[in-house]
């Protein structure tokens, strides 16, 4: 590819994301200006999988060297292979927005479908229950990505909706090991498709940025924000929290010691050309290692953190409404194998039975046992 160096082994760069952060529409944009196909960790016997590969992601269960960039959730849930990443894509969105849409996800069985605005305030224990839980996982799986020992190039989805073509452009940057596109034909080709429409593989249900605060009562976006306060920081989403008077404002250190995405970006677009050019180690980590899976049973969540019961509560009293794409007719959500496989049940093989800790340390040892 134009910027890489001739002779350069390609590495596995692994696109990895919290749920419904945005990673459909970036696959998009990489395959538009790249021209590569993207891959992913999923189960192309899910129903859902096959969908997405139908629509345009033909990459969909590939994991191998036939692609770059393989998207995957991991470690909030299990891929379909194990495989070894050298580099890694974080892409992050506002919590109140990715845990609105998971929720619409899991109540719908559905990517494009929504539960009816009725839904929060006639079910508000299960979505107060289902935010506590996901928040607590959004923050484990971040903090995962950031303290990963491979290069982790970190992009907002709100960048990729506002200002498309710098927040490419640094990307494509990381991607292809270089300090500057000036002057190549990617960027001629990042610029043509950063001027046209963004790339939809299916329309989302809303897309826009902060669309969903007034789903969530101020006792729980203290919640939220005093639980994951340094990564909002960090990601430029704490005042999303604070305003209209929040009790958390009182409490916020504005002088946060937390690196900002461009200082973090910096250090490893740095770190990335060191390991492809002058190091003569390979670091590289497992993807799918099953002893770090967050939503496993473990002694600090002894139920674990799942959404199987959000599903089983809430799937046939929610009104669904809108039209999918993935269907000619809509029909009554359903158990199917359209859940995620993100349950217990999943996870039952001799080797998920190693005890999981979300502690540093143990976060440590696990990686350094799963380094290839």
């Amino acid at each position: 590819m134009d910027g890489l160096e001739a002779g350069t082994d390609q590495d596995a760069v692994v696109l990895t994301s919290y749920p419904r952060s945005g990673n459909t529409l970036l696959r998009g944009y990489l395959e538009k200006i790249t021209g590569l196909v993207s891959g992913s960790d999923c189960d192309i016997s899910k129903k859902l999988n096959v969908a997405l590969m139908n629509m345009g992601l033909a990459g969909e269960g590939l994991v191998d060297k036939r692609v770059w960039m393989i998207k995957t959730h991991y470690p909030e849930r299990y891929g379909k292979t194990k495989f070894g990443a050298e580099r890694a894509i974080l892409l992050v969105r506002s919590p109140l927005d990715c845990i609105t849409s998971l929720y619409n996800m899991v109540c719908s069985g559905s990517h494009d479908l929504s539960v009816h605005d009725e839904t929060y305030t006639k079910f508000p224990n299960h979505w107060a229950e289902f935010v506590q839980q996901e928040i607590t996982v959004w923050r484990d799986f971040h903090e995962f990505w950031l303290k990963a020992k491979i290069p982790v190039h970190i992009i907002r989805y709100e960048d990729i909706v506002q200002k498309p073509e710098p927040t490419m452009s640094d990307l494509i940057k990381f991607i292809l090991n270089v300090e500057s596109l000036e002057g190549s034909k990617i960027d001629q080709y990042l610029k043509i498709a950063c001027t046209q429409p963004s790339p939809q593989v299916y329309k989302p249900r809303k897309g826009i940025v902060n669309g969903n605060k007034d789903k969530f009562r101020p006792m729980a976006l203290d919640f939220m924000f005093n639980y994951a306060r340094d990564l909002l920081n960090q990601f430029d989403y704490a005042h999303l929290f604070l305003a209209d008077g929040s009790a958390a404002e009182e409490n916020f250190n504005r002088s946060s010691n937390s690196v900002s995405i461009k200082e973090y970006n910096a250090k490893s677009l740095k770190l990335s050309i060191y390991e492809l050019y002058e190091s003569e180690d390979v670091t590289s980590i497992m993807i799918n290692y099953p002893a770090l899976l967050l939503r496993k049973k473990s002694e600090v969540y002894p139920e674990g953190r799942t959404s199987y019961r959000f599903k089983r509560m809430l799937r046939n009293k929610v009104t669904i409404v809108g039209k999918s794409a993935f269907a000619e007719e809509k029909a009554a959500p359903k158990m199917t194998e359209l859940d995620q496989p993100e349950t217990e049940e999943q996870f039952n093989d001799d080797d998920n039975q190693e005890e999981a800790s979300n502690t540093v340390d143990a976060y440590g040892s696990a990686v350094d046992a799963a380094i290839l």
